[in-house]
């Protein structure tokens, strides 16, 4: 089979200079090295594929894409020219040009798949097949045309197989890279945020890639302290993508920690902390060393802070206890993170708990002493009417009332919603406050 092609390059035809050239110094140095009549041709082959590629791309990527692809494929035509001519004996020695870097680049930095990428390459290996075909058919006859043009297949076959390959492991190594450093990014952003020392949400949403108008909660999770020891990396990475699955329908971004222990910032346009545990519950229930906190939700900038406050000081409190549920929530046992006494997270308890009964009107007052009597009653309508001194038809108006502007029973968590009524007696005034920053 041959493996000279110097009578087919012999009867290449110039198809003239291309009308514009991206690699000028590589172009030079082709030139001197081919001749202008090859290198011409290599540039028309390429410049075939170019208009392929550019069709199949919207005017909007092209704007993006289409200078450095167009150096890209120049260059690759050159290598191409390079291979037949013998100057590149070994198609596996190809390199990657610059203009092949700087799209590989673009296309990690974008987020844009390697396979428009590895489509223009293939576009590109046809055109040169094409060219191939063009000139060896019409020049060699029977089995000296077949002989050569099967042995310049097989040459511009290796030369792009290497090509592909290069591109996409750079691709690969690109776009972990690039994901490495936008995660440390995000993650140095969501501590300033959490210490406070953030206040322009601009620059927060555009390294989070977040809207901070939607309402975020945060769960920490870690092992469970009787078991730190035993728990491995492994098995912690294994959770984390469990928990990465789960949480598909949300804009979750996770945030390991020191040892088997992270923080997940979950967010979306409207958030039930009751779906989120209900979507965690069954991976926290399959992981029996995993021990789950999960804070209020809340909107913006702020409402990040107080997500992430009052799941970490849950947490605090729970991880210790070998009994604690898989899974709890800032508003089923907020009291337990009182236990380290600040002021902030029983502005916070009072908030979450008593949301639509806060206002500093006569009704509002009303029914958070309704909603007190009637806890001291464990809840007895008849009792609690007696001590009230108002018909018991009056305590189940109030009731309803109550259940429509806290949206859930207020009977059914009644030791955390008894602590937020002592709590709001003192904490009232603050808890308005934060109320109107946020």
């Amino acid at each position: 089979m041959p493996d000279d092609f110097t009578d087919a390059l012999d009867l290449v035809a110039d198809p003239g200079a291309p009308v514009r050239v991206f690699q000028i110094e590589e172009v030079d140095t082709a030139r001197a090295a081919h001749g202008e009549r090859l290198v011409n041709w290599a540039l028309a082959v390429g410049e075939a594929a170019r208009e392929v590629v550019q069709k199949e791309m919207s005017p909007s990527r092209f704007d993006v894409f289409g200078a450095p692809t167009s150096a890209a494929i120049e260059s690759i035509s050159l290598d191409i020219l390079g291979v037949l001519s013998g100057a590149i004996p070994n198609p596996a020695s190809i390199r990657m040009s610059d203009g092949q870097r700087e799209v590989v680049l673009a296309a990690a930095r974008d987020g844009v798949s390697i396979e428009p990428v590895t489509r223009g390459l293939r576009h590109l290996e046809t055109a040169w097949r094409r060219a191939a075909i063009e000139l060896v058919i019409p020049n060699f006859q029977d089995g000296v045309g077949i002989s050569l043009l099967s042995a310049m297949s097989d040459r511009i076959s290796a030369a792009f197989a290497t090509v592909i390959d290069e591109n996409t492991r750079r691709y690969h190594e690109s776009s972990s890279r690039m994901l490495e450093m936008r995660m440390m990014d995000q993650r140095r952003m969501l501590d300033r945020i959490i210490s406070g020392d953030v206040t322009s949400p601009a620059e927060a949403g555009q390294v989070l890639d977040l809207d901070l108008s939607q309402t975020h909660l945060c769960v920490v999770l870690s092992a469970r302290a009787s078991h730190e020891g035993a728990v491995s990396p492994s098995d912690f990475s294994t959770f984390r993508r469990a928990c990465e699955k789960a949480l598909g329908g949300y804009q979750a971004a996770f945030v390991p920690q020191e040892g088997t222990s992270a923080w997940i910032l979950v967010s979306a346009p409207t958030l039930s902390v009751h779906a989120v545990v209900s979507t965690l519950t069954p991976v926290a229930e399959h992981t029996p060393w995993l021990i789950m906190s999960i804070g209020v939700a809340r909107r913006d900038l702020a409402g990040i802070r107080a997500a992430h406050t009052s799941a970490q000081a849950l947490h605090m409190a729970r991880r210790s206890s070998n009994v604690a549920a898989p899974v709890s929530t800032f508003a089923d046992e907020g009291h337990l993170a009182l236990l380290s006494a600040r002021a902030e997270l029983a502005h916070l308890l009072v908030e979450d708990e008593l949301d639509g009964l806060l206002g500093d009107d006569s009704m509002s007052e009303e029914l958070r002493h309704t909603l007190e009597v009637l806890l001291r009653n464990l809840g007895n309508i008849r009792r609690a009417a007696e001590e009230l001194y108002v018909h018991r038809n009056t305590v189940a108006y109030r009731l309803e009332k109550m259940a429509a502007a806290m949206g859930r029973d207020p009977l059914g968590r009644p030791l955390t919603t008894h602590m937020a009524l002592q709590l709001a007696k003192t904490h009232l005034a603050a808890t308005r406050a934060t109320l109107d920053a946020s």
